[in-house]
């Protein structure tokens, strides 16, 4: 037990030490880099994958920042190819949202296709800028920015070695719920919705707003999910806050790179150090939302010549909005809340695929023991 507690102390002492450096190195990469399109690719993430990344794996890895290559170059290709038929570019997006509500479902790649469709929604957004160019958005910044994350993270872990020690008990698996195809296409029609009246205002800079509401629908329990909503609004407008007033401070003082570092390294300990180590079980998602609610501003608003107090307060809003629209749609929408027994005890009907969604529909119900037949077996 004396073993287990120390090698945990070191695994936590290393991950919050791999977070800050990812988290102070990613903002200052950021600014620094001459990146045409969004820097939030190694301003963001690479904090966020070693949040998640207990145990380094290199093929995890790859297969996370591949996720984040491919949905930025679709949704290039996307916009590129359809923007004279926006009715096609709206079908895909619908088309893709429906998938990735599916994966979210079913629990299978539900960070990988959470960050498709970051990427994705990226990629479309910054393809409808007048002076963009597709061939040197995916060359010159996506590309670089990939292999930039990946060895990034690859180096974090070098430094900073230590891996979780494995459990004493296998953690149990969350409870399946049943969540209806129709159902599904309904909260895909209201994320396309909201992503189309962002275009339409042209509120790019919402995109992270966006993806918090979208975030919600990985776990699919319905008190879950008003509890994230909650946990969205106090966490967001607290960082967004905390974020305008340190632009404020930091006005004019940008080019000093010592000051800087100094300044967001007394910024981000606390919010590194909760994300890793929360002071209990309940407020684990709070910590690690706070964590990249301080990021975002700091990396897309703070800038030398004004303070990001307007950007951070709007995103503010927004995401107020937009945790109340998601408690509306849990209330009063919602229906996929009733668990059931193992898969075993509840196989899906025949001709439908391992992968889809198992419907309320009962065979047994409407289809009643009438002597041997397929339905009978």
């Amino acid at each position: 037990m004396l073993h287990y507690d120390r090698e945990m102390q070191k695994f936590l002492r290393d991950k919050f030490r791999r977070m800050l450096l990812a988290a102070v190195v990613g903002v200052l990469l950021a600014h620094w880099l001459p990146f045409t399109a969004s820097p939030a690719f190694i301003g963001v993430y690479p904090t966020l994958i070693l949040m998640s990344l207990d145990h380094f794996s290199l093929w995890a890895l790859l297969k996370r920042c591949l996720f984040l290559l491919i949905g930025m170059i679709i949704g290039s290709i996307a916009f590129e190819l359809f923007a004279n038929l926006p009715f096609l570019a709206v079908f895909i997006t619908y088309a893709l949202f429906i998938g990735v509500l599916k994966m979210f479902a079913v629990r299978k790649e539900v960070a990988n296709s959470f960050c498709f469709l970051f990427t994705y929604s990226m990629g479309f957004i910054y393809s409808s800028y007048p002076d963009s160019v597709m061939e040197l958005s995916i060359c010159q910044d996506y590309l670089i920015q990939f292999f930039l994350l990946f060895f990034f993270v690859w180096g974090c872990y070098a430094l900073f070695p230590s891996e979780k020690p494995p459990p004493f008990r296998s953690r149990a698996l969350p409870p399946e719920v049943v969540i209806q195809d129709a159902e599904l296409a309904l909260y895909a029609l209201i994320w396309l919705g909201i992503w189309l009246v962002f275009l339409l205002f042209e509120w790019h800079f919402a995109l992270f707003a966006f993806l918090s509401f979208v975030g919600a629908f990985r776990f699919f329990e319905r008190r879950t999910m008003k509890r994230i909503a909650g946990e969205n609004i106090f966490a967001h407008v607290l960082c967004c806050t905390v974020s305008s007033l340190f632009s404020l401070l930091m006005l004019g003082l940008l080019d000093h790179v010592l000051l800087l570092i100094l300044g967001l390294l007394l910024l981000l300990i606390p919010f590194v150090r909760f994300a890793v180590c929360p002071p209990c079980e309940e407020v684990r998602y709070r910590s690690a939302t706070m964590l990249s609610g301080i990021l975002v501003p700091l990396v897309l608003y703070l800038s030398p010549d004004h303070a990001a107090v307007y950007q951070s307060m709007l995103r503010a809003m927004l995401i107020v909005s937009l945790m109340l629209i998601l408690w509306i749609v849990v209330e009063y929408l919602y229906y996929g809340g009733n668990v059931i027994r193992k898969m075993k005890d509840h196989a899906p009907p025949l001709g439908r695929g391992r992968f889809l969604i198992r419907s309320h529909w009962d065979w047994k119900k409407h289809f009643p023991r009438k002597g041997r037949g397929i339905f009978n077996a």
